[in-house]
């Protein structure tokens, strides 16, 4: 997304604009919290353009009421950002935030932010970051405990932690997302990340998350893969891998890959070094686009040799929750056992980090057996550090 439209450009934290505004120069992710899910004391300023139930900019009066009930000891607000779109706010972007922090702080007119802010998480496997985000600090100042407090887009800190300032800054869940309130004082609720964390890939060699290789997911019968995921590009320049145990021959076992054309390819081998490839014969680009988180499956029968490709846009995070849609028809192939091989189970990457890189978001990969889930990646399950 790149623009949003003003619903209430009355209320002070609209910053004056109007109508539908562009606020980031490429399209990126935004921070929303669904309408029918804002507590009754919110009041939506901006959604997402064309999309009235994702509010993106919104306010809470104080004694209004916040999420669970409870009475906002001081004025709320919520904005966009999320990781690193405020690297591409435009100027009309930054007017409404300012305005918004202005409003917060009971300011007169927009604060000037005190300094800026860049940073990423730790890694979390392989290299892939767990998140990255970028934005503006400011010092709110004279609110009692708080004084030179810093709030920016994101906040500054790895999701599953709580601020550096040690000021005793509760967090509680409001809608999935991650947001501060601090009942002494006025401060800006900037919710960091989206519903889930994600594994973010850049589309680099050396970016990948793994796990050993282990007898439960050196799978030989029937197989099941399933990933979360948000690509760059639903037509990549070049292949991209998902998950899965293939290195180089012999230890070539199964991968679940995006191909250029935007169809979803699994390969799987019954030797170590040969390779069977099924394509969906229909592709991700007709029913998701670019920046979007979509469920992708893949199943293979090794009696059969029959593969199956799958798609979902269920906002869940366990496969087993997911509604799926077949993607395409059932493509026909050479049936045979999946080789027990060495290879590490590989996300984002695979032949040891260096091919095909992934350009986008994982949120989950699962693997399944005839038995069931065998192997769970997930970056909600990771340990920042």
């Amino acid at each position: 997304h790149t623009a949003i439209d003003v619903v209430t450009p009355s209320h002070p934290a609209a910053g004056a604009l109007t109508g539908t505004v562009t606020v980031l120069d490429v399209p990126a992710r935004m921070n929303y919290v669904s309408a029918g899910s804002m507590p009754a004391g919110a009041t939506a300023i901006a959604t997402v353009a064309g999309d009235a139930d994702k509010v993106v900019a919104w306010v809470i009066e104080t004694g209004d009421e916040l999420a669970y009930g409870r009475s906002a000891p001081a004025r709320r607000a919520g904005f966009l950002f999320v990781y690193d779109s405020a690297s591409h706010a435009t100027a009309d972007c930054w007017t409404m935030f300012d305005a918004a922090v202005g409003w917060v702080a009971n300011e007169s007119s927009a604060v000037t932010p005190s300094a800026t802010y860049t940073g990423s998480d730790p890694t979390a496997g392989g290299t892939a970051a767990v998140g990255k985000y970028t934005g503006r600090m400011w010092a709110i100042g004279d609110t009692g405990q708080l004084p030179e407090l810093e709030v920016s887009a994101a906040f500054g800190v790895p999701w599953n932690e709580e601020p550096s300032e040690g000021v005793g800054i509760d967090r509680f869940e409001f809608d999935g997302l991650y947001t501060y309130d601090q009942d002494s004082a006025a401060i800006v609720v900037c919710p960091f990340g989206d519903q889930t964390p994600f594994f973010a890939f850049d589309g680099t060699v050396g970016g990948y998350v793994s796990t050993p290789d282990t007898a439960a997911n050196s799978i030989t019968g029937d197989l099941d893969v399933a990933v979360r995921v948000s690509f760059d590009d639903v037509t990549p320049a070049a292949n991209e891998s998902l998950v899965g145990e293939w290195s180089t021959a012999p230890n070539l076992a199964y991968l679940l890959a995006i191909h250029t054309s935007g169809a979803l390819r699994l390969y799987t081998s019954t030797t170590g070094s040969d390779s069977v490839t099924g394509t969906s014969t229909a592709t991700l680009g007709s029913v998701t686009s670019a920046g979007t988180a979509v469920w992708v499956r893949a199943t293979y029968d090794a009696s059969t040799g029959d593969k199956e490709f799958f798609y979902s846009l269920d906002d869940v995070e366990v496969e087993s929750a997911v509604s799926w849609t077949q993607l395409g028809a059932t493509v026909s192939g050479t049936s045979g056992a999946i080789p027990d091989t060495t290879s590490d189970l590989m996300v984002g990457a695979h032949g040891g980090g260096g091919s095909w890189n992934l350009a986008g978001e994982i949120y989950v990969a699962e693997v399944y057996d005839d038995d069931g889930i065998v192997e769970r990646i997930a970056a909600a399950d990771a340990t920042v550090g």
